[in-house]
């Protein structure tokens, strides 16, 4: 679950501000004794995204406003007939913390209820992925591209969008709108990637606003060796990653769930000192994952017991890279033991003649079961 901000983080905003968004109605707050409970109808238990809230509260509430671990809005309704029926898409399961607030015709705040969440993976709905540096690269357009994903059953690719400090005009993909419509418009959720470096942390957070206006659904910081020496400077970066979703998400620039994911070596050791405070920022770790074909199911494994062994306990998304032309055995072994929300960082090439994409065609992507880990 998302902590409540800390405090450093509430510093930097209010120092920095929040982008200009949408103008919202002015709102007040009377005495606390005042608010009346609402009572949440549903979800109810374990749920998978997307997700439906509904309230029940006193008569005088003209609307409701949802609030996810209090960074961002998923939505509101001015509906009492269908007790203020709001559905929102979360990108990661886990545990969230659901403020509903009622208020009357005057956007008084006059109810209150709070609620745990606990998202669970669609059984019914990929979640595997598969990284590209760019779209020329596979051989497709981003129209062809999007709709070979489609057919294969690829639920998220990733999108090189950034190298350190980046702009537009040297990293079209984050501005690249048309195609995340694109890939939206086939059921493929698009993230983006950032290669990071270990200096300038703030100018680097920058590229979210881009991210967050063209539409993708997340960002993952992929953080090479040369932070393995200087740990600290992660956790420098994921902070100012997270000062930034929270003012686009504020700004309505980012439109609901934006998770920050992270991305290490295969040996997360190096980051033991940080973990911890890395895990109260973002929301998944990715561990980087490149082993001889035959061997990749072991190294999940080890990679993963290692992680929880630190003390994580944030989802576990690894990525693996195989050396050459891998069989579809191969990666099915890989994503079975992987587990849900896995990757694939090979990029295939020819177009639709060629030979990658037939292993990629055989893979099982809509997978529902996943092998059990057993740490020791």
């Amino acid at each position: 679950m998302r902590n409540a901000l800390p405090a450093v983080l509430v510093v930097a905003l209010l120092l920095f501000g929040a982008c200009v968004g949408p103008e919202l109605p002015e709102l007040s707050r009377p005495p606390a004794e005042d608010i009346e409970p609402l009572s949440f109808l549903s979800p109810s238990g374990p749920v998978p995204s997307p997700v439906t809230f509904r309230v029940h509260g006193p008569d005088e509430v003209a609307w409701v406003r949802y609030l996810v671990d209090s960074s961002w809005s998923a939505g509101e309704s001015s509906d009492p007939s269908s007790d203020f029926l709001v559905s929102a898409q979360f990108l990661l399961e886990g545990t969230r913390r659901i403020d509903a607030t009622g208020y009357d015709a005057s956007n008084r705040i006059v109810a209150h209820a709070r609620t745990e969440l606990e998202v669970v993976p669609d059984p019914s709905a990929t979640e595997l992925g598969l990284w590209i540096p760019d779209v020329e690269s596979t051989g497709y357009s981003g129209e062809g591209l999007a709709e070979q994903l489609a057919t294969l059953g690829v639920g998220r690719v990733y999108v090189q969008a950034g190298e350190g400090p980046s702009s537009c005009d040297e990293w079209p993909a984050a501005c690249d709108s048309a195609l995340v419509s694109l890939l939206r418009a086939q059921q493929v959720t698009p993230l983006a990637w950032l290669r990071a470096i270990p200096e300038d942390p703030e100018d680097q957070a920058l590229v979210l606003f881009d991210l967050g206006a063209s539409g993708y659904g997340g960002v993952v910081v992929h953080a090479g060796p040369e932070f393995e020496a200087a740990p600290e400077r992660l956790h420098a970066l994921v902070l100012q990653l997270v000062i930034a979703r929270t003012r686009c998400t504020s700004g309505g620039i980012n439109a609901g769930d934006f998770p920050i994911l992270v991305s290490i070596g295969a040996d997360p050791s190096p980051y033991a000192d940080v973990i911890a405070s890395i895990e109260d920022l973002a929301d998944a770790w990715v561990p980087r994952i490149a082993a001889d074909p035959a061997q990749s199911a072991a190294a999940v494994q080890e990679t993963i017991c290692a992680l929880r062994s630190l003390g994580v306990e944030l989802p576990v998304r690894p990525v693996i890279g195989f050396g050459g032309l891998p069989s579809t055995a191969d990666v099915d072994a890989f994503l079975e033991q992987a587990g849900v929300g896995s990757s694939l960082a090979w990029t295939p090439s020819e177009g639709e003649l060629g030979e990658d994409w037939s292993v990629l065609d055989a893979v099982d992507w809509n997978r529902s079961e996943f092998a059990e880990l057993d740490c020791p």
